[in-house]
């Protein structure tokens, strides 16, 4: 068994004009729709075969979380993923974050 650190990772704000706070090889976010977000990479993958995991919260101090899937097509240069809060309504996180690791 070995280590395998993130390959692409994403702290961001999904609320109004979406922001990169910080990041390691994402060359941007696309805003598809509420909760909905495109992560492309700036060095792609070298296959579909990563994993992801997405988190957030709505708001400072917020006890309602944001937690995300992969969704539609995923590339070796993007991934589409969708965020729900506890109700099972798409929402848009203050503080999300995406971590991918091959």
């Amino acid at each position: 068994n070995g280590f395998y650190p993130a390959r692409a990772w994403c702290y961001f704000n999904g609320t109004g004009t979406v922001a990169i706070n910080a990041d390691g090889n994402i060359s941007s976010i696309t805003d598809n729709s509420t909760g909905n977000y495109t992560f492309n990479f700036s060095t792609s993958f070298s296959s579909v075969n990563y994993s992801i995991g997405t988190c957030g919260g709505r708001a400072n101090n917020d006890a309602n979380y944001f937690a995300g899937e992969w969704i539609g097509s995923r590339t070796s240069s993007a991934v589409r993923t969708e965020g729900r809060d506890h109700g099972n309504n798409k929402q848009d996180p203050v503080n999300g974050s995406m971590d991918a690791t091959a």
